[in-house]
Parts: structure tokens; sequence; C-alpha cells
């Protein structure tokens, strides 16, 4: 097996120090905003309101999650969400509302966790 090695070639003793940096470069750099396009948006017209996200959207997609995975961040588990029920699914859809409105979406919902999966080699 050959060594894993960082940017500098110094030989890592842990993989996921080597993954851990070049994620880290991908996509934890600061980037210039163009906000050009940002301004050809807001200029056209609105043709009435967007419609709220709908309670049945969101007992869809409920239903709709994998059991059996484990949970991340929150500790949450699909189970768990669907256990919850009607009074379960009413929170969730005044908290999408409400995110919808005011366009803060929590801090959480933007992070992810890659998990690398090593493969045998075959001969």
């Amino acid at each position: 097996m050959s060594s894993v090695k960082d940017k500098n070639g110094k030989v890592l003793t842990e993989v996921k120090d080597r993954w851990k940096e070049s994620f880290e470069e991908l996509f934890n750099k600061d980037s210039p905003d163009d906000t050009s396009i940002l301004q050809t948006i807001l200029t056209i017209p609105e043709e009435g309101e967007e419609a709220n996200i709908l309670i049945d959207e969101v007992r869809a997609a409920i239903s709709h999650l994998k059991t059996g995975k484990s949970p991340v961040f929150d500790g949450i588990s699909a189970e768990e969400l669907k256990a919850t029920g009607e009074p379960g699914v009413r929170i969730i859809h005044k908290l999408c509302n409400r995110i919808w409105d005011t366009g803060e979406i929590p801090e959480d919902w933007g992070r992810a966790v890659i998990v690398p999966i090593y493969k045998k080699r075959t001969s």
C-alpha cells in the first residue's frame, strides 16, 4: 500500500487528515461573489406571491425518509421523525414555512459529512 502525503509531500499517519485537508481546500475557501445576477433577478416583476410549503409536502417528505440510517448532527433519526405523527408534521411544517418566509436557513443545514469508503484491491 502506498503512503498518503499532504500537499507539501509530508507523509501522513492518518488518511482522514488528507481527506480533511483536501475537502477544506475545495469547499471552505472564500470565493468572490458575483452579485450582478442578483440585480437581474430582483428586477423581474413578480406574478403574485409564492406559495408556502404545503403540509402534504412535509408529510410526504417525512414518510419517504429512509429508515435504518444513523442520525448525524441533530441526533434525530428518520424513525423518530416518523414516530412524531401528525403533531410532528405540523411542527416541521411550521418550521419550514418560517424558513421559507424569512429566508434564514439554519447553519447546521449547510453542513455535510463525507465518508470515504475504501475498496479492496483485486488482483
